[in-house]
This record gives C-alpha cells, sequence and structure tokens, in this order.
C-alpha cells in the first residue's frame, strides 16, 4: 500500500507543477506531502496557485484523508452480494 501512496504523491506533485507555472519540484513536493498527510503547513505556494492548483490540492487532501488503504481495499475486493429475497406464494381469497 505505499506503493500507492508514493505513486500518487508522485503524479499529484507532476498535475500541481503543471497547474502552478514556476513553482520549483521541491515546493510542489512539500505542498503535496503536506496536503497528503492533512497537516495544514504550507510553503506559500497554496496562495499562488489558480484554480486548477487548488483543486489537485484538494484532491490531494482527499486521497490522503480517505487513506491509500482504505482505497486499495475498496478496489481489489470483490463485493459479494449476501442479501437473499425470500420467495413465497402469497393466497388471497
Amino acid at each position: 500500500m505505499a506503493l500507492i501512496s508514493l505513486f500518487a504523491t508522485a503524479m499529484l506533485t507532476f498535475a500541481l507543477l503543471l497547474a502552478v507555472p514556476g513553482l520549483g519540484l521541491v515546493s510542489a513536493g512539500f505542498e503535496i506531502l503536506s496536503a497528503y498527510a492533512t497537516v495544514g503547513l504550507t510553503g506559500g505556494a497554496t496562495a499562488m496557485a489558480g484554480a486548477a492548483g487548488h483543486l489537485v490540492l484538494i484532491l490531494a487532501m482527499y486521497l490522503g484523508r480517505l487513506g491509500p488503504l482504505a482505497l486499495g481495499f475498496a478496489l481489489l475486493t470483490e463485493k459479494k452480494v449476501r442479501v437473499e429475497h425470500p420467495r413465497a406464494e402469497i393466497l388471497m381469497g
């Protein structure tokens, strides 16, 4: 599951670099890791980001809050139908 987190933070860092021109790799990585861990720290790039940058940060916060473990289990487990509907003949008379 650590690979899911690593992949997610790498892709989100790349997306933030595309969304905010002039942002350095270290600043983008700090912002994404801070948002993913829901720490609340910022290096000032959040104020510099536009709407697309804010959406990337919101996605990072949501994925970090949801957790890679829960996300992995939700995507990889089979869903079994545990409900059986009763069959009956109803007599009306």
